[in-house]
């Protein structure tokens, strides 16, 4: 068992990614069973059907930093909100 074989078990199984994502249940088994890597461009797309059981950095551990930049400042730490950056005095904030 991988994290996305029990993230997709716990979600009610391939067939329900299947529909929520407009694919073939077949697409998902291979993802599930490793005979296909998963597309970088369903990674996000997985991630939100499955309410973030699973995330894309577990869906592509080895290349998701290339892929996705802008998560590798938060990984593993909360986010400084958007709001917090924007009015912090010039010089403070992110």
């Amino acid at each position: 068992m991988n994290s996305f074989s029990d993230a997709l078990e716990t979600f009610g199984g391939p067939g329900k990614l299947a529909r929520s994502l407009g694919i073939t249940t077949q697409a998902v088994c291979f993802w599930r069973d490793g005979k296909r890597r998963i597309p970088a461009d369903q990674c996000y797309r997985i991630e939100r059907a499955m309410g973030g059981l699973i995330t894309r950095q577990v869906l592509r551990p080895k290349d998701w930093q290339e892929i996705w930049p802008e998560l590798v400042a938060g990984y593993g730490e909360p986010a400084e909100p958007l709001a917090a950056v924007m009015m912090a005095p010039a010089g403070e904030g992110g």
